[in-house]
């Protein structure tokens, strides 16, 4: 059958447990869920998260009376633990019924800080009577609990009394015989040993009572009205508090088993890679070293490049020095060039002015020659008288012709000459663009070697630089080995540490496996 109640969902169905399972969970001051174990959560049908910051009556069940939860509360806000049984509901409507026990956790000032609830299996004569006693209460019936707790002692003590006082009268009415002085001694010793057992009966009840007062508790547990529940009752307490304690340790220590576990696995894990670690700082040792060899050789290198640079700066300065000689030198042919190209062309134009004079020297010896033919001419009309004219004639003809010839042979030389000199003014042109294209070609050259001779520099400085930071980077490489040897070192402790360490955990998980086998003993 299934059925609403303030709208939770209620059927007949009851679940069972076993009496080895223990259902433990803690909550807040406000009785808000802050732990559950595995079996709890099982039998509940919540998990962890459905239930954690949760308030606690969402497992309650609506047969159990708020009285019941009043006097719980009313023991646990002054401080003391309570024991009942309840009626939880499952989330899916059936309901299950555990013998709680609740109790306050206090800190080291002693203060409250919050609630612990241990449940164990219930018997069926409790829970036969908590569910007759629980109706009563939820229907304002008259309950076995405001019954009034008779004390049978009382009424024992009662009756021994008046036998005792019965059989004295006796004793003294019908005189002295033997029967009745013994029953008087033994009716008397009677009262007296129950006075006796009385007084402790009633220390021992008002023990119980310092255990745990709590009438409907006493009735439902012991089944009676009798001081004699408390004492019964007291008893389960007990009883319920060791459980309690058991259930919560063996909850702690399935918690530390599981994190030993874990520990042990973790331990081993750690000592797997400090191994791993181990190695590859022995990899990076070695390829350390191998680094700080080849910074010691490329800062080697890095120097010789740094000479070689200063000879080649010196190289090309002694290049450059050189040049500008050339420069100097072929400036100084370039103006004798231009001098020797201004002699030629005097020479030329004197040539020319020899030329103009040799022909003005021919003229003259044409002139002298046809003069001379008409001298001889007349001398040989004159006859015997021109005679000797006509030998002047004729000398003055022949030198006149030879001196022709002679300005003709001195004009062909000339002429040579002239052609020789304008062959030589040509040379000296080409020489002059020569010499000028080499001055130009010597500036660049001289140029490029300034322009080199700055590289070098530079470059000079930049393996200065570079020379400085490898030596630089050498003592930091050299720094680094030295770390990394004490890391190794250091992964080496950390190896042994971690070797300590599983073996620890594994020693603590062997503990904690003992302790969990001598825990479940007292279930």
């Amino acid at each position: 059958m299934t059925s609403t109640v303030n709208s939770q969902l209620i059927n007949s169905n009851e679940v069972k447990f076993p009496e080895s399972s223990i259902l433990l969970s803690t909550t807040d001051l406000n009785s808000n869920i802050t732990y559950a174990n595995d079996e709890f959560c099982k039998i509940a049908g919540y998990s962890l998260d459905e239930m954690v910051h949760k308030p606690h009556n969402l497992v309650r069940h609506s047969d159990m009376p708020k009285l019941a939860f009043a006097d719980l509360w009313h023991h646990l806000k002054n401080g003391q633990s309570w024991m009942g049984p309840v009626k939880n509901r499952c989330k899916n409507g059936d309901y299950y019924w555990v013998n709680a026990f609740v109790t306050p956790i206090k800190d080291k000032t002693g203060n409250i800080i919050e609630f612990q609830s241990v449940r164990t299996k219930q018997s069926d004569e409790v829970v036969q009577r908590a569910t007759a006693e629980y109706a009563k209460i939820n229907n304002n019936q008259k309950s076995h609990a405001t019954a009034v707790k008779y004390d049978a002692t009382l009424y024992i003590s009662a009756l021994l009394l008046i036998s005792f006082l019965g059989s004295l009268a006796a004793l003294f009415s019908a005189g002295f015989n033997i029967f009745n002085c013994v029953l008087v001694l033994f009716l008397a010793s009677a009262n007296g040993l129950m006075y006796f057992w009385r007084q402790k009966y009633l220390a021992l009840i008002s023990k119980a009572k310092q255990v745990y007062d709590n009438p409907l508790m006493a009735y439902l547990y012991s089944g009676t009205n009798d001081q004699s529940g408390f004492a019964y009752l007291a008893l389960e307490m007990q009883k319920a508090k060791l459980k309690a304690v058991v259930g919560r340790v063996n909850d702690v220590s399935v918690g530390v088993n599981y994190n030993a576990q874990h520990c042990a696995e973790s331990g081993h894990n750690v000592t797997e890679l400090l191994n791993k670690q181990t190695d590859e700082v022995s990899q990076i040792v070695v390829a350390t070293e191998q680094m700080t060899a080849s910074i010691d050789e490329l800062s080697s290198s890095t120097m010789k490049s740094s000479q070689t640079a200063e000879l080649t700066n010196q190289a090309t300065e002694d290049g450059s020095l050189a040049v500008r000689q050339t420069i100097n030198s072929i400036s100084e042919l370039d103006e004798k060039l231009n001098a020797a190209s201004n002699y030629v062309e005097n020479l030329i134009q004197g040539n020319q002015d020899i030329v103009a004079i040799l022909s003005e020297i021919n003229a003259i010896a044409d002139q002298t020659n046809l003069l001379a033919l008409n001298a001889a001419i007349e001398a040989a009309r004159a006859g015997e008288h021109g005679r000797g004219f006509a030998v002047v004639a004729g000398e003055v003809r022949a030198l006149a012709s030879r001196t022709q010839q002679s300005t003709e042979e001195i004009s062909n030389v000339l002429n040579q000459l002239t052609h020789a000199s304008k062959q030589a003014q040509i040379a000296m042109n080409d020489g002059l663009d020569l010499s000028a294209k080499s001055v130009k070609l010597a500036h660049q050259s001289g140029d490029s070697l300034d322009h080199i001779k700055a590289q070098s520099i530079k470059l000079s400085e930049l393996n200065s630089v570079v020379a400085q930071a490898i030596k630089e980077q050498l003592t930091a490489s050299q720094s680094i080995a030295r770390n990394i040897t004490a890391a190794q070192d250091f992964a080496h402790d950390c190896k042994e540490l971690g070797q300590t360490s599983q073996q620890l955990c594994e020693a603590l998980l062997s503990k904690v496996t003992e302790q969990t086998s001598l825990i479940s003993q007292f279930k």
